[in-house]
Protein backbone atom coordinates (compact mmCIF):
# COMPACT_ATOMS: atom_id res chain seq x y z
CA UNK A 1 0.00 0.00 0.00
CA UNK A 2 1.36 3.42 -0.61
CA UNK A 3 2.42 5.42 2.10
CA UNK A 4 0.35 8.65 1.06
CA UNK A 5 -2.88 6.44 0.73
CA UNK A 6 -4.62 7.21 3.32
CA UNK A 7 -7.82 5.05 4.38
CA UNK A 8 -10.93 6.69 5.64
CA UNK A 9 -12.84 4.48 8.63
CA UNK A 10 -16.53 4.54 8.50
CA UNK A 11 -18.50 5.10 11.21
CA UNK A 12 -21.92 3.00 11.07
CA UNK A 13 -25.13 5.46 12.57
CA UNK A 14 -26.82 3.41 15.47
CA UNK A 15 -29.29 1.79 13.77
CA UNK A 16 -33.11 3.19 14.13
CA UNK A 17 -35.64 1.80 16.45
CA UNK A 18 -38.03 -0.98 15.17
CA UNK A 19 -41.33 0.94 14.09
CA UNK A 20 -44.37 -0.73 16.19
CA UNK A 21 -46.24 -2.92 14.00
CA UNK A 22 -49.60 -1.64 12.63
CA UNK A 23 -52.49 -1.41 14.86
CA UNK A 24 -54.54 -3.96 14.53
CA UNK A 25 -58.85 -3.62 14.17
CA UNK A 26 -60.53 -3.34 17.32
CA UNK A 27 -57.19 -2.07 19.24
CA UNK A 28 -56.76 1.46 20.18
CA UNK A 29 -53.26 3.34 20.68
CA UNK A 30 -52.95 6.89 22.59
CA UNK A 31 -49.17 7.56 22.14
CA UNK A 32 -47.30 4.28 22.80
CA UNK A 33 -49.80 2.54 25.21
CA UNK A 34 -52.33 0.76 23.33
CA UNK A 35 -55.73 -1.11 25.01
CA UNK A 36 -59.03 -3.26 23.77
CA UNK A 37 -61.59 -1.16 22.52
CA UNK A 38 -63.54 -1.63 25.36
CA UNK A 39 -61.61 -1.12 28.73
CA UNK A 40 -65.03 -0.49 30.53
CA UNK A 41 -64.81 -4.09 33.02
CA UNK A 42 -60.72 -2.87 33.22
CA UNK A 43 -60.73 0.24 34.68
CA UNK A 44 -64.14 -0.97 36.96
CA UNK A 45 -61.60 -3.59 38.44
CA UNK A 46 -58.45 -1.66 38.27
CA UNK A 47 -60.33 1.14 40.58
CA UNK A 48 -61.66 -1.48 43.31
CA UNK A 49 -58.01 -3.15 42.86
CA UNK A 50 -55.86 0.62 43.17
CA UNK A 51 -58.11 0.42 46.41
CA UNK A 52 -56.59 -2.38 47.96
CA UNK A 53 -53.05 -1.48 47.13
CA UNK A 54 -50.43 -0.23 49.31
CA UNK A 55 -47.75 1.95 49.17
CA UNK A 56 -44.10 -0.27 48.19
CA UNK A 57 -42.23 -0.64 51.28
CA UNK A 58 -38.60 0.82 50.56
CA UNK A 59 -36.71 -1.95 51.66
CA UNK A 60 -33.51 -1.70 49.55
CA UNK A 61 -30.62 0.18 49.95
CA UNK A 62 -29.05 2.66 48.06
CA UNK A 63 -24.89 2.80 48.90
CA UNK A 64 -24.80 5.59 46.75
CA UNK A 65 -27.13 8.18 48.42
CA UNK A 66 -27.28 6.31 51.84
CA UNK A 67 -30.85 5.95 51.63
CA UNK A 68 -33.60 3.28 51.11
CA UNK A 69 -35.86 2.70 47.72
CA UNK A 70 -38.27 0.45 46.63
CA UNK A 71 -37.45 -2.56 44.34
CA UNK A 72 -38.89 -4.70 42.03
CA UNK A 73 -40.61 -6.87 44.76
CA UNK A 74 -41.54 -4.68 46.82
CA UNK A 75 -43.51 -2.95 44.17
CA UNK A 76 -45.26 -6.01 42.71
CA UNK A 77 -46.11 -7.15 46.68
CA UNK A 78 -47.97 -3.44 46.77
CA UNK A 79 -49.94 -4.29 43.66
CA UNK A 80 -50.31 -7.86 43.02
CA UNK A 81 -52.26 -9.16 45.75
CA UNK A 82 -55.16 -6.32 44.82
CA UNK A 83 -54.37 -6.97 41.36
CA UNK A 84 -54.70 -10.80 41.10
CA UNK A 85 -58.00 -10.56 43.79
CA UNK A 86 -59.97 -8.48 40.91
CA UNK A 87 -59.07 -10.61 38.13
CA UNK A 88 -56.29 -8.78 36.91
CA UNK A 89 -52.99 -10.57 35.21
CA UNK A 90 -49.99 -8.86 34.71
CA UNK A 91 -47.23 -10.06 32.16
CA UNK A 92 -43.96 -8.28 31.31
CA UNK A 93 -42.40 -9.43 28.65
CA UNK A 94 -38.91 -7.86 27.69
CA UNK A 95 -37.38 -7.07 24.21
CA UNK A 96 -33.46 -6.40 23.80
CA UNK A 97 -31.26 -5.09 20.82
CA UNK A 98 -27.62 -4.13 21.76
CA UNK A 99 -27.78 -2.56 25.13
CA UNK A 100 -31.35 -1.11 24.40
CA UNK A 101 -34.14 -2.68 26.45
CA UNK A 102 -37.74 -2.92 26.47
CA UNK A 103 -40.28 -3.71 29.02
CA UNK A 104 -43.98 -4.46 27.55
CA UNK A 105 -46.02 -3.83 31.26
CA UNK A 106 -49.78 -5.73 29.90
CA UNK A 107 -52.52 -5.72 32.59
CA UNK A 108 -55.43 -8.06 31.27
CA UNK A 109 -58.26 -8.59 33.02
CA UNK A 110 -60.52 -11.80 32.92
CA UNK A 111 -63.08 -10.02 30.37
CA UNK A 112 -60.29 -10.27 27.99
CA UNK A 113 -60.02 -6.28 27.95
CA UNK A 114 -55.96 -5.10 28.43
CA UNK A 115 -54.33 -2.32 28.67
CA UNK A 116 -50.16 -2.32 27.77
CA UNK A 117 -47.10 0.49 28.10
CA UNK A 118 -43.92 0.05 26.97
CA UNK A 119 -40.41 1.28 27.89
CA UNK A 120 -37.20 1.51 26.56
CA UNK A 121 -34.54 2.39 28.14
CA UNK A 122 -30.41 2.33 27.19
CA UNK A 123 -28.33 -0.25 29.30
CA UNK A 124 -24.60 1.53 30.11
CA UNK A 125 -23.00 -1.59 28.80
CA UNK A 126 -23.98 -4.11 27.26
CA UNK A 127 -22.99 -7.17 29.77
CA UNK A 128 -25.12 -9.65 31.06
CA UNK A 129 -25.29 -7.45 34.63
CA UNK A 130 -25.93 -4.28 32.61
CA UNK A 131 -28.84 -5.71 30.51
CA UNK A 132 -30.16 -7.13 33.54
CA UNK A 133 -29.97 -3.85 35.91
CA UNK A 134 -32.09 -2.11 33.20
CA UNK A 135 -34.63 -4.85 32.42
CA UNK A 136 -35.23 -4.59 36.38
CA UNK A 137 -35.52 -0.57 36.46
CA UNK A 138 -37.45 -0.78 33.36
CA UNK A 139 -39.66 -3.18 35.14
CA UNK A 140 -40.27 -1.50 38.34
CA UNK A 141 -41.05 1.86 36.59
CA UNK A 142 -43.17 0.53 34.06
CA UNK A 143 -45.52 -1.77 36.27
CA UNK A 144 -45.29 1.63 39.10
CA UNK A 145 -46.72 3.57 36.37
CA UNK A 146 -49.02 1.40 35.26
CA UNK A 147 -51.32 0.69 37.88
CA UNK A 148 -50.14 3.62 39.97
CA UNK A 149 -48.33 2.11 42.85
CA UNK A 150 -45.68 4.59 44.86
CA UNK A 151 -43.03 3.88 47.46
CA UNK A 152 -43.49 5.62 51.37
CA UNK A 153 -41.40 8.44 50.77
CA UNK A 154 -39.30 10.34 47.72
CA UNK A 155 -35.71 8.87 47.69
CA UNK A 156 -33.63 8.50 44.13
CA UNK A 157 -32.08 4.83 43.28
CA UNK A 158 -32.52 6.54 39.81
CA UNK A 159 -29.30 9.02 40.93
CA UNK A 160 -31.24 11.76 39.26
CA UNK A 161 -32.07 10.12 35.97
CA UNK A 162 -28.31 8.71 36.25
CA UNK A 163 -26.05 11.71 36.47
CA UNK A 164 -25.21 10.74 39.61
CA UNK A 165 -25.40 13.98 41.36
CA UNK A 166 -23.99 13.79 45.04
CA UNK A 167 -26.56 13.92 47.69
CA UNK A 168 -26.91 17.39 49.46
CA UNK A 169 -24.25 18.20 51.95
CA UNK A 170 -25.78 19.29 55.42
CA UNK A 171 -25.91 23.34 55.56
CA UNK A 172 -24.14 24.99 59.06
CA UNK A 173 -26.54 26.32 61.34
CA UNK A 174 -26.67 29.76 61.51
CA UNK A 175 -27.78 31.52 64.88
CA UNK A 176 -30.64 33.63 65.22
CA UNK A 177 -28.85 36.19 67.16
CA UNK A 178 -32.03 36.37 69.68
CA UNK A 179 -30.82 36.96 73.40
CA UNK A 180 -33.14 34.57 75.36
CA UNK A 181 -35.69 32.16 73.92
CA UNK A 182 -35.27 30.30 70.78
CA UNK A 183 -35.25 29.92 67.17
CA UNK A 184 -36.17 27.13 64.89
CA UNK A 185 -33.16 28.15 63.08
CA UNK A 186 -31.45 26.63 65.90
CA UNK A 187 -32.48 23.03 65.54
CA UNK A 188 -31.04 23.19 61.89
CA UNK A 189 -32.44 20.90 58.77
CA UNK A 190 -35.15 18.24 59.25
CA UNK A 191 -32.92 15.33 59.78
CA UNK A 192 -35.53 13.38 57.31
CA UNK A 193 -34.94 15.47 54.40
CA UNK A 194 -36.13 13.28 51.59
CA UNK A 195 -34.48 12.16 48.73
CA UNK A 196 -36.37 11.64 44.75
CA UNK A 197 -37.70 8.17 44.44
CA UNK A 198 -37.03 4.79 42.93
CA UNK A 199 -34.63 2.80 40.21
CA UNK A 200 -31.65 0.57 40.34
Amino acid sequence: MDAETKTEVETKPEPPHPPRPPVPSGIYERGAIRHTEKIGALAAAMAKAQGAMKLAEKSAENPHFRSKYADLASIRDACVPALSANGIMLTQPVVADGNRVTVLTKLIHSSGEWIEAPLTMQAAQATPQGIGSTITYAKRYGLAALVGVAAGEEDDDGNAGSGRVEPPKPQPRKPSGKQGGFDVRDFGPPSDNAMPEWGK
